[in-house]
């Protein structure tokens, strides 16, 4: 049996030299090499293989046909690696929600209580990230932990509604700034929401805390951070007067008791998280602000 040989590389070459010419976009230039090669190729197969195929319109259509099957199935490729890509980029993910949500339901008969009001606004995925399912791991191992979130404001106060206990500590997860704290898609809690203000005096017990993991929130003099204290006298309110950095930023004590420290950016994009993490050791600033009934008694370091 004897085979032959298709100068299928020297089409893909010339048809390549072409697409440098003429043609500005290198995506679009690889496309163009790829389509004109394989119909070079079917060319070649025609020439090599002349009984294949008898008719010379036959013979034509089968060399316009091959790179649009090529294309076509080019693009399903393309369509599929997306979909892969954007899966595994997603798998983390979920799979850290779904360890903090199994954190959360096995805490339950802990000496201690705490809810967490976590924000659906979650736009750099910091209460889905690795060190937040460390955290929750810290804290689940003294307090029993209840979540409250929603999809927009009417889930929420829904849920809001449905809640009677008092906690020893109520942790708001959201993205914020000194003025307001966004608990969901149309909610946010500013100075006037009179309404949310109460019913977070009301579930927090004389005494206890209500921990602002938001950044700035406690930023300046007429802060969120201090709003919600003058609101709920008799709860401690800590807040950070600077960005919180969610990886090494944020610690608790054994008490479930909080310190922030100032954000310090990465070199770039690309620094290691270790490398990270030794470079901030010595820069960080304790930023933990602490309001009762709208004094401030712990200043930020």
């Amino acid at each position: 049996m004897t085979t032959t040989s298709i100068p299928c590389n020297n089409y893909f070459t010339r048809a390549l030299n072409f697409a440098q010419e003429y043609i500005k976009s290198d995506g679009m230039r690889i496309m163009a090499a790829c389509v004109a090669a394989t119909a070079a190729a079917g060319f070649a197969l025609i020439k090599e293989f002349p009984e294949a195929i008898p008719s010379t319109f036959g013979k034509l259509c089968f060399a316009l046909a091959t790179p649009v099957v090529v294309f076509g199935i080019g693009k399903i490729g393309v369509k599929l690696s997306r979909k892969m890509d954007a899966i595994a980029k997603n798998m983390p993910k979920a799979l850290n929600a779904s360890q903090i949500a199994s954190t959360i339901g096995s805490s339950r008969n802990k000496p201690n209580s705490m809810l967490f009001f976590r924000t659906t606004y979650d736009y750099n995925d910091v209460y889905i990230s690795q060190a937040e399912v460390s955290r929750v791991k810290e804290l689940a191992k003294s307090h029993s932990i209840e979540l409250l979130t929603g999809s927009d404001k009417s889930e929420i106060n829904q849920n809001m509604e449905q809640i009677k206990t008092q906690y020893d500590k109520i942790v708001i997860k959201a993205h914020a700034n000194p003025e307001w704290l966004r608990l969901a898609e149309g909610l946010v809690l500013t100075k006037n929401s009179k309404k949310t203000m109460g019913w977070f005096r009301d579930h927090v017990k004389p005494g206890g805390a209500i921990i602002l993991e938001a950044c700035s929130a406690a930023k300046g003099v007429d802060n969120i951070a201090r709003e919600i204290s003058f609101a709920c006298p008799e709860a401690y309110v800590y807040g950070s007067d600077s960005d919180i950095e969610h990886i090494s930023g944020l610690t608790y004590d054994q008490d479930c008791i909080p310190t922030f420290y100032d954000y310090v950016p990465p070199k770039n994009e690309n620094e290691d998280l270790d490398d990270y993490l030794i470079r901030t050791a010595n820069y960080k600033r304790d930023s933990t602000r602490v309001y009762k009934n709208g004094e401030l008694l712990q200043p930020a370091g």
